[in-house]
């Protein structure tokens, strides 16, 4: 039973390590799925890769406040949905999506570098308003 065990988290490491870095799909949606369970500090944690965001400390701090004080005020989350997409070349991407909250809409704009092999989120934006979105 044991030798199993010890095979099977071997496995699991193995392919976890074999499988691909995530992309501007994949780090959003951790994002939102983090924000609908109500963890907003855990949803911008990771996100900002190695990019300079992660040393912004005070500017991500106060992003957190804002997004946790608006979804108190909008509700509860039931999804979210990509609504555009521009690339620039194969290294940058600028990401619209639209967060179904149980009051109104919000949008929430990102930038996506990938300077060598990962994806990380350079820029995020949110409002209610979708003009000031873009």
């Amino acid at each position: 039973m044991r030798a199993i065990l010890i095979a099977s988290a071997l496995l699991t490491a193995s392919t976890a390590a074999a499988q691909p870095a995530a992309g501007p799909t994949e780090i959003a949606d951790g994002f939102f799925r983090a924000l609908q369970a109500g963890d907003v500090d855990g949803a911008y944690k990771g996100i900002w890769g190695s990019s300079i965001m992660e040393r912004k400390r005070m500017e991500v701090e106060n992003l957190v406040a804002q997004n946790a004080n608006t979804l108190r005020l909008y509700g509860k989350i039931s999804g979210w949905e990509l609504i555009s997409d521009e690339p620039v070349g194969g290294s940058f991407s600028e990401r619209v999506y639209i967060l179904k909250t149980a009051s109104l809409p919000l949008f929430y704009k990102f930038q996506f570098y990938r300077p060598e092999a990962h994806w990380t989120v350079t820029n995020l934006h949110f409002t209610d308003t979708y003009k000031n979105i873009k």
